[in-house]
């Protein structure tokens, strides 16, 4: 992995100098250690580094600077690439997020982090804009305003508090209405106040949800009626403090999406960063942002992120979700695709989400997992035909940047030849199905993990369960060309879907089992961004 270090040296004023240094003295003395050092030209410097950024989904990028520095790189982050964050600014409230300890010096905190490991946490999408720790509004946004107007002024430590207190000589109401789409509830009052929290902390150290996770796929929002200056100030050092959660003006709820709507222009902060709209939706994506932690932060590894939902149906919609937030933000993504009847669904919904125009496949690449050997050119069990008859016949891609395996002539070669093209392409998001013996492809049990694209034996339960699309179980291919495990792991993301009762004991070995080849999807826990989707029927054995 190449480290790609982001440095504001405005806000990280001398520091970032010793930032550089430590950097290199490390690269000295770690000769294979990949590197850049690139320092901040202007405001959203940052962002276009990001996203113009050649092979990012090998790279981490390190944020060095405050939180408005880190909130440039997340909204510039390609798609599969890591971020990290190097606290050198004058807000560094995420940090504290992350589990570093509290008073370790410049020089660990570096190396700890260039050795650290991944996981992955949650962040949040306004509109078409991300934030990774705050979004803001009412007078909090009101203090944001006084906070970058007195900036260089006032020394920082003060600054927040100075704000606040300039603030709320003349307290506003901005907010009328909350939309929480999790929940299906709505709330219609005059609100002086409303935060929306990823982390716990903003503003150097006041905490507005003391209970905030980063991995749990819910934002934390704080919410206040309007009330009276003396109660303000009697109010805020319980809210400094977090020790606020049983004032009878301030309300607390849990979404991962909501609506907020207001009157007038609406001004929120995304992380500090001032924008402004009447209505604003905002959204948690869960577990898809991968982040570059100390070994020893108490931050889970866990790779699984597993949504349950109603039924099949609900299960291609939550999916559609993900394509959908893909394709918007990389319009030549590489989709790795999958067969069997699980992904027809999700197939549905994305040839009519490109007829209405909500998304577009014109500059998609595609990988296909697997094919049968033996059937003949154009049969239509191959699955070159099933995926045009499903999906691509419907949709704008261009055939020719569309990929199966070719299953005839040279087989070996095929493969070799066709894993050359998985390296070349670099998968951004691949979709899975999953077997009853908990198989991955055509990948079944007792396959090397390491195993790259092959030719494979069909084990016997997979021939039966597919022997509802011929006519016999006789007519059923006894041999397959399929991407191996190790070739699946390359991936950016991995998206699994399963469905019905005979699913139940593969989906519970895939997020809770033991780790063998027994259960090929149970490499799965190695990946670094694993996204699960089921319905109440194959979850049910997670339940026990």
């Amino acid at each position: 992995m190449k480290f790609v270090f982001i440095i504001n040296p405005i806000s990280g004023k001398a520091q970032y100098q010793s930032v550089v240094d430590i950097v290199k003295i490390y690269a000295k003395n770690h000769p294979i250690f990949d590197y850049d050092l690139v320092l901040t030209e202007y405001t959203g410097h940052a962002k276009d580094i990001a996203a113009n950024y050649p092979n990012a989904t090998s790279c981490c990028f390190v944020a060095c600077g405050g939180d408005g520095t880190l909130n440039e790189v997340l909204n510039g982050l390609q798609a599969g690439a890591t971020l990290a964050q190097i606290p050198i600014g004058s807000g560094n409230d995420f940090f504290k997020m992350l589990g570093y300890k509290k008073n370790i010096d410049l020089e660990s905190l570096v190396i700890s982090t260039i050795e650290g490991k991944i996981v992955n946490i949650d962040y949040g999408r306004v509109n078409s804009e991300r934030f990774i720790n705050s979004c803001n509004m009412g007078l909090d946004a009101d203090v944001l305003v006084e906070f970058n107007k007195n900036r260089g002024r006032i020394p920082n430590r003060f600054l927040y508090a100075y704000s606040i207190m300039k603030t709320i000589q003349k307290p506003k109401v901005h907010i009328n209405r909350i939309e929480n789409h999790t929940t299906n509830e709505i709330v219609e009052k005059d609100m002086m106040l409303l935060t929306v929290m990823n982390g716990k902390y903003y503003g150097n150290g006041y905490t507005p949800t003391p209970f905030a996770e980063i991995q749990d796929g819910m934002f934390d929002i704080c919410w206040a009626e309007k009330m009276s200056v003396p109660r303000i100030v009697s109010l805020l050092s319980k809210y400094k403090k977090g020790n606020h959660i049983n004032e009878k003006r301030v309300h607390f709820l849990k979404s991962n999406h909501l609506t907020i709507s207001s009157d007038e222009p609406l001004r929120y902060g995304l992380d500090g960063e001032l924008k402004e709209s009447y209505k604003i939706e905002i959204e948690n994506m869960a577990g898809q942002l991968k982040f570059m932690v100390c070994k020893s932060s108490p931050l889970q590894g866990e790779r699984m992120k597993v949504y349950i939902e109603k039924d099949a149906q609900a299960v291609a919609d939550t999916a559609y979700r993900f394509y959908e937030k893909l394709l918007s933000e990389k319009p030549n993504a590489v989709l790795g695709l999958a067969t069997g009847s699980t992904p027809i669904k999700l197939y549905q919904n994305l040839i009519e989400g490109y007829q209405k125009s909500q998304i577009s496949f014109k500059h998609v690449t595609s990988v296909n997992l697997d094919e049968y050997v033996g059937l003949p050119v154009g049969h239509k069990e191959t699955y070159r035909e099933f995926m045009n008859n499903q999906l691509f016949n419907f949709i704008d891609i261009d055939k020719s940047n569309t990929h199966v395996p070719v299953s005839h002539g040279d087989l070996q070669q095929n493969a070799k030849e066709y894993e050359n093209l998985l390296d070349t392409l670099h998968i951004d998001l691949q979709l899975l199905g999953l077997g009853e013996n908990g198989h991955i492809g055509f990948n079944e049990p007792g396959e090397d993990f390491d195993s790259v694209t092959h030719i494979v034996e069909l084990d016997q339960n997979t021939r039966e369960n597919n022997a509802r699309f011929f006519d016999s179980i006789e007519d059923v291919p006894t041999q397959a060309i399929t991407m191996g495990i190790a070739s699946i792991m390359k991936a950016n993301q991995i998206l699994v879907l399963a469905t019905g009762e005979n699913k139940q004991e593969a989906v519970y070995q895939m997020v809770k089992g033991k780790v063998s080849s027994q259960f090929p999807c149970t490499a799965l826990q190695n990946h670094p961004n694993v996204l699960v989707i089921v319905d109440e029927a194959a979850a049910k054995k997670l339940h026990e």
